[in-house]
């Protein structure tokens, strides 16, 4: 997960454990996991092993590009080092996100990550690697200078194939932000299938993708516009693995502007948790909040505010 317009300049990575029968949160120290000698760590992202419990982070270090580590479930880094061949992602233009990392169920990470090309506005080409248990991989360009396609998020099915949302904007008079966001699924390192224009999505925000449950996909994207829209937040799913998609738009009525940063989750049980904020929300006489919706069976079950006013 990444915090959309923080920059750290010193990464630290926090462990929860829950050792009481209560589970407990009792949290560990902090864990820098900044690589010395580098001017600053910044845009972590992460997944973890479900088997062993290592996270394997990914994270931008200027002026070299994407750092891999990999740390046990206590946090000690095993191994760490610049991704050479994702050291033309530059973090171009001061944008505010960066590679995106997941790991398949031998253990082996799987990376996307961006090259940035000059211009206004700013395009980027994005590619895709892994680690094939002795080197990385020779990477694949999924596309080709697309505007302000900075945003890049993946996750890995039971399956072991690797589903990946890229985001965009086109630039139309109006709406110069709104742009699709246009998903990808490998196979065993190769490109399975692609669907275009899935909307309604802002290239300034974020766009996360669950790929965990029985063939399943769950896209969430976000697009913090303003009254009479109110911000709509776009729940997209494929039951089929990708290749064919039902969308929802789900913004609960009482927030109504700068609806934007969607996350989700899906649980072992197939329920799809899903939390955005709003920056005007009616509920609480126009101030900003965060919102929870939940989904079972592909039904939307509630939408509540979880924050106080």
């Amino acid at each position: 997960m990444i915090c959309k317009g923080v920059r750290f300049f010193l990464l630290f990575l926090v462990l929860v454990s829950f050792n009481s029968p209560a589970f407990a949160q009792e949290w560990s120290d902090e864990i820098s996991v900044e690589l010395p000698g580098t001017d600053m760590t910044i845009l972590p992202e992460f997944d973890i092993d479900p088997n062993t419990g290592h996270l394997h982070i990914v994270t931008m270090i200027s002026p070299r590009g994407v750092l891999y580590t990999e740390t046990d479930a206590d946090g000690n880094i095993l191994q760490q080092y610049p991704l050479d061949y994702a050291s033309r992602d530059k973090n171009g233009n001061g944008n505010n996100y960066g590679a995106t990392v997941t790991v398949d169920a031998q253990g082996r990470p799987h990376i996307c990550y961006r090259e940035y090309y000059s211009g206004d506005p700013p395009k980027f080409s994005t590619y895709y690697t892994y680690y094939n248990g002795s080197s990385w991989v020779s990477p694949t360009k999924i596309s080709h200078q697309v505007m302000r396609g900075w945003m890049i998020r993946a996750d890995i099915g039971r399956d072991g194939k690797v589903h990946i949302a890229r985001g965009s904007m086109a630039n139309n008079p109006g709406e110069e932000l709104i742009g699709p966001v246009k998903y990808f699924r490998f196979n065993n390192g190769s490109p399975e299938s692609t669907t275009d224009d899935i909307y309604r999505y802002r290239a300034d925000d974020r766009v996360e993708i669950d790929a965990t449950y029985e063939n399943q996909v769950h896209l969430i994207l976000g697009c913090p516009d303003y009254p009479p829209q109110g911000g709509p937040v776009w729940y997209w799913r494929s039951f089929d693995n990708g290749d064919t998609w039902k969308k929802s738009e789900i913004h609960n009525p009482n927030a109504r502007g700068g609806n934007g940063s969607p996350d989700l989750f899906v649980d072992a049980s197939g329920n799809v948790h899903i939390v955005y904020g709003s920056e005007l929300d009616y509920e609480i006489n126009r101030m900003p909040s965060v919102r929870y919706a939940r989904f079972e069976n592909d039904s939307h079950q509630f939408d509540v505010r979880v924050t106080d006013a």
